[in-house]
């Protein structure tokens, strides 16, 4: 399934104080600017990535084939920030977040969260934009309005560190993903000074007061016997 829908969703327009911004599914003319900020963003502190244009490519590629990126943009068209959503359980996090099976195929992977410095929130001139919130926000809205049937659970990694995404997380209702009660934590590169990284997952069949996440107090294993219907 080809995800790339940005001429089938309406822009949305954004005001945060005096500055508007729209929000719109990136295509292929976007390309050099979404290069732009994945090499810049990712460069930084915590995650300290040198990406190379192949890596830049292959990841625009895989998020727009399996899934949607989008972007905030200035009204003179300048690409602010940009979230990435793949529909998919990736296997290398198999092992860190106890997913019911039933739930494997319908979850959502927020592949990366990036704002360029100066629109952060907490730059002197952001203005308070709120981009990373709200390019969530709607793409949060966006996975299900594609996937209505197929869309039990959202995720994201996290900097175990100083991540400015876990605020965001908590604010729309992600809780940090438990493995047998214990915080679920991955060793990425024992030579960064961040080597370590936690996982963040939200329900999005229920409002967030009813989501039910006992699944991590427990092994996958043993929850599904325990709800598995009697023969």
């Amino acid at each position: 399934m080809n995800y790339l829908l940005s001429n089938e969703k309406p822009q949305i327009s954004i005001t945060a104080g005096n500055t508007c911004y729209q929000v719109r599914c990136l295509n292929q003319s976007d390309y050099k600017a979404f290069s732009d900020i994945i090499k810049e963003v990712f460069s930084l502190p915590p995650w300290d990535e040198k990406l190379t244009d192949e890596e830049v490519l292959e990841e625009f590629e895989h998020c727009t084939k399996n899934g949607f990126i989008l972007g905030a943009f200035t009204m003179s068209g300048e690409l602010m920030g940009i979230a990435e959503f793949i529909h998919e359980f990736l296997e290398a996090h198999v092992p860190f977040i106890p997913l019911p099976s039933c739930s494997t195929d319908s979850t959502w992977y927020i592949h990366g969260l990036a704002t360029l410095p100066k629109y952060r929130s907490n730059h002197a001139s952001s203005n308070q934009l709120h981009v990373c919130t709200n390019l969530v926000y709607y793409g949060l809205n966006f996975c299900q309005a594609l996937a209505p049937n197929n869309s039990d659970y959202c995720y994201f990694r996290i900097s175990e560190h100083g991540s400015m995404s876990k605020g965001l997380g908590e604010r729309q209702g992600f809780v940090l993903v438990r493995k047998e009660g214990q915080i679920s934590q991955q060793i990425i590169d024992p030579t960064l000074d961040d080597p370590y990284r936690n996982f963040m997952i939200k329900d999005l069949r229920v409002p967030m007061e009813l989501a039910d996440y006992s699944f991590m107090y427990e092994t996958p294993k043993k929850y599904l016997k325990e709800i598995a219907p009697r023969k």
